[in-house]
Formats: structure tokens, C-alpha cells, sequence
């Protein structure tokens, strides 16, 4: 976006200008662009929309990843922590009352409570139980700091704020010397709170610049690397 920008602004060389050179599309995308708003602002708030959905899919992901783990390593499903055993349960039952609201079939919906029938079974303290551990990731809101928290802790992570505000990185970025998680967490509810103003737009919305999201990438890219060794280090203290 700012490439287009600083094109829109620039003067065509004399070899395209004299036509030493053909490029006819480069000329036509020159002459269009300097008669449009090259902020691009939809633009912006467009790539505003997915980064922030990528960023929930990558969460959503990793939490999957430490649950599959979990069973991995257990010999028997009441070896699962109980708070992720009870979520398995709730949310397969939540699921189960209406597919349709979380994204799934009837077929689908039978197929969660199977495999919760034999994790609840006493059988399941053998080698016939699985989970699905995409119930677990299962939200209704967007990936702000509160439900990142309650995704953790559905697979018995606890602090993951705590231990992000540890990490030198958090702190370089803000430039604080202290292990306060505030400054992430802010920053990442106000990238959020944008992303719904967006997506449900009205006469005061206000979309931002291509500088901010930008700057927003590089908090994602941060704080999901962060996300990552946070949760190896639980993983190995559990």
C-alpha cells in the first residue's frame, strides 16, 4: 500500500513517457492512480480484518496442538486435566444442540459426541479414547486478551499473560523495564475493538492508515512467537 502510494506520486520515466519502452498497463495504473485516494483506507481496514482472523486461527491452533499433546502423553483420559475433561464435555453438548451455530452438520455434531462417549467411558483407561480438541477451541468472541486467557486455560495453562509480560521482547517493544502483561493485553483489545468497528462499519467509523497496520503485523508477529515459547515452557513445568 505504501509502494502504491509512493508510486501514484512519482513522475514516468522518459523511456515509458516517449514510449522507448512499452508498457502500456504501467502507464494506464500511473494515470489511474493519481486520481484516487492512495491511503487506500478500505484497503487497510481489509487487511486489518484478516490478520486479525489469522491470528485467531494460530491460536486456536496452538491450543489444539498442546491438547492433542496432552492425550499423547496420557495413559488414560482421567490423567487429561479435569478443567479440559469438563470443557470437552460442555462444549461437545453446546455443539450438539445446534451444529449449525458453531459451523457443523448434524453428521458432524454425532461424530463429537462418539468420541466424548468414549473418552466418559469406563473403557477410556484404555487405548480406544481420543478427543476432539477443536471443541476445545471453540469461541463466540473475537481473540481479545480475556479470551485468549480462557483458551489456555482450557488445556490447564494458567498466566499466560504473566508469562508473556516475563519475556524481554514484551518489553523491548513497549519499552518497560517492569513484567507487567498490560501493555500487550491493551494493545491487543484495541487491535480487536478496531476489527469489529470494521467489520460492522458506520457513518463514525474510522479506518486506520497503512502505517498502523503495519505496526499491528509486527505486534502478532511478536506476541504469537512469545504465544509459542510460553507455552513450551508450560508444557515441560506441567
Amino acid at each position: 500500500m505504501k509502494g502504491f502510494k509512493e508510486f501514484a506520486s512519482t513522475k514516468v520515466p522518459d523511456a515509458l513517457s516517449k514510449e522507448e519502452i512499452e508498457w502500456q498497463s504501467a502507464i494506464t495504473l500511473h494515470a489511474a492512480a493519481s486520481t484516487v485516494r492512495t491511503d487506500l483506507p478500505i484497503l487497510a481496514g481489509s487487511i486489518q480484518l484478516y490478520i486479525c482472523g489469522r491470528f485467531e486461527y494460530f491460536v486456536r491452533e496452538l491450543v489444539g496442538a498442546v491438547a492433542d499433546g496432552l492425550v499423547a502423553s496420557c495413559k488414560s483420559a482421567e490423567e487429561l486435566p479435569e478443567v479440559m475433561r469438563k470443557t470437552l464435555r460442555t462444549k461437545t453438548m453446546e455443539v450438539a444442540l445446534n451444529p449449525r451455530r458453531y459451523g457443523y452438520d448434524q453428521h458432524e455434531a454425532d461424530l463429537f459426541l462418539l468420541a466424548l462417549s468414549k473418552l466418559i467411558s469406563p473403557g477410556a483407561n484404555e487405548e480406544n479414547w481420543d478427543i476432539s480438541s477443536e471443541i476445545l477451541t471453540l469461541t463466540e468472541s473475537n481473540m481479545n486478551q480475556r479470551t485468549l486467557v480462557d483458551l489456555f486455560r482450557r488445556v490447564g495453562i494458567e498466566n499466560i499473560w504473566q508469562e508473556v509480560g516475563k519475556q524481554t521482547k514484551i518489553k523491548i517493544y513497549f519499552s518497560q523495564k517492569n513484567d507487567s502483561p498490560s501493555n500487550a493485553q491493551k494493545e491487543l483489545d484495541t487491535i480487536m475493538s478496531e476489527r469489529n468497528a470494521i467489520a460492522h462499519p458506520t457513518g463514525e467509523t474510522s479506518f486506520p492508515d497503512t502505517d498502523k497496520v503495519l505496526g499491528y503485523i509486527e505486534y502478532f508477529k511478536l506476541i504469537s512467537g512469545i504465544l509459542v515459547e510460553s507455552t513450551e515452557l508450560a508444557t515441560l513445568a506441567s
